[in-house]
């Protein structure tokens, strides 16, 4: 084997050994095994890995964007009323006054609307809304029902089972079994219980409009960039250049108080702006970056009062969208949610956690339609009031069976007149 040969196979050697030791290092920062940490594995997307939970969460305080297309969302989804229901055997549903309903209408620590918004703020985020349930073990009965933030979480997976939790508190971290914790994943396909956020798709575009504020601020304060260039043909000493330069940053600076303001230049220099921030098409930028971090949250940019939104919108184009909004982000949503609470909280199976929406006035239009048609139908005899009552959503009702009457035929009576004609004729007759 040549030299070179041998250099290439050391080389190959020191690469693998480098690899497994970063790899050993990965693996112990991690805790035990089977044990992953949020930060690491949560969206199974090696690019967003830079990210845990808690930086996340973050984001809601720091891009207005951000907490604009999530609160929206949250108040939104707070609007549906959670009830739990059953079917019945005629294709109808009626509620069902339920124990389970106090973990969220008579919660001790937060009201139903607080709760609603911290699961989708939460779930937007970082992808998990997680709720311990400390005296609803085992499903025996209802208690407390905490909202617990996505990053004090560390969650433990066997395969698509999910085997238990472990909770940071302020001494340390307590075990949960699967039963204790209410648990709801946007589910990444590329794992079983791994799982992925709205914010995390769009994290590269929220980075560039961080960048884009940071560039903006940066050219306010003509910092990393030469604002102004001084030419001379005589030759200055560095004393004197220092003096110059110094004369000039009194003169404007880069406080507002100083803009606008005239400068003064000795003989024989020449100013030059280098700073010329009106070559940079901001309005362009924010548009696209503002239009793809709303697309990933569903919630259109006219709704928020974005930029990109209100530069063509109108009362009509507002209220469509507000309506599109409702239909095609937060109803889907109501579905997902009641449906893994159902799973985590409810053990009853003919019975299932259900958002009454009849009351959204966003999705009255679509009430007022349905019961149009209904009426319609009704009329027609095609179905009966229950089946009206039911395309409506309301709870059916027992109809008064009324009894048969029997219908009198009454003869009709002889004209007198007539009589004593007839009697009359008979008379003459005889």
């Amino acid at each position: 084997m040549d030299l070179h040969a041998r250099r290439m196979q050391t080389a190959l050697a020191e690469i693998r050994q480098a690899k497994q030791h970063m790899q050993a290092k990965k693996l112990s920062s991690g805790g035990q095994r089977g044990w992953f940490s949020l930060s690491t594995s949560t969206t199974g997307q090696a690019s967003n890995n830079s990210y845990d939970p808690k930086q996340l969460s973050d984001f809601y305080s720091k891009n207005e964007l951000i907490a604009a297309c999530t609160k929206e969302k949250a108040s939104a989804m707070s609007e549906g009323e959670l009830e739990v229901v059953r079917d019945l055997p005629d294709g109808n549903t009626e509620s069902v006054d339920h124990e389970v309903l106090n973990l969220f209408y008579n919660n001790k620590n937060y009201s139903y609307s607080q709760i609603i918004n911290l699961m989708s703020i939460r779930y937007d985020l970082t992808g998990a809304f997680f709720a311990a349930l400390d005296l609803y073990k085992n499903r025996l009965g209802a208690g407390d029902f905490v909202p617990v933030p996505s990053h004090l979480v560390s969650m433990k997976t066997k395969g698509p089972v999910i085997t238990g939790f472990h909770i940071q508190t302020d001494t340390g971290s307590d075990f949960y079994d699967p039963e204790e914790v209410c648990v709801i994943l946007d589910l990444d396909p590329s794992g079983y219980q791994t799982y992925t956020s709205a914010l995390l798709s769009a994290i590269r575009e929220v980075e560039n409009d961080e960048e884009r504020k940071a560039i903006v601020s940066e050219l306010m304060k003509n910092k990393n960039v030469p604002g102004i260039i001084l030419e001379s043909e005589n030759n200055f000493k560095r004393e004197q250049r220092m003096d110059i330069k110094g004369s000039l940053e009194e003169q404007i600076g880069s406080t507002a108080q100083n803009r606008g303001k005239t400068i003064v230049l000795p003989h024989g220099l020449k100013l030059s702006n280098q700073n010329n921030t009106h070559d940079i098409d901001f309005s362009q930028i924010n548009g696209l970056t503002e239009s793809r971090i709303c697309l990933a949250f569903g919630v259109p940019p006219i709704v928020i009062g974005a930029k990109v939104g209100l530069d063509k919108a109108t009362y009509s184009n507002y209220e469509q969208a507000r309506k599109s909004f409702y239909r095609e982000t937060v109803r889907p949503l109501w579905t997902y949610f009641a449906s893994a609470l159902t799973k985590c909280l409810v053990h009853e199976p003919d019975l299932y956690f259900r958002f009454n929406t009849t009351k959204v006035e966003e999705l009255k239009e679509d009430t007022d339609k349905t019961a149009g048609r209904a009426e319609k139908l009704y009329k027609a005899g095609i179905i009966d009031v229950n089946e009206a009552r039911e395309m409506l959503g309301l709870d059916p009702i027992e109809e008064e069976i009324e009894e048969p009457v029997e219908e009198v035929v009454e003869e009709p009576m002889q004209d007198p007149v007539e009589e004593e004609d007839i009697q009359e004729q008979t008379n003459e007759d005889s």
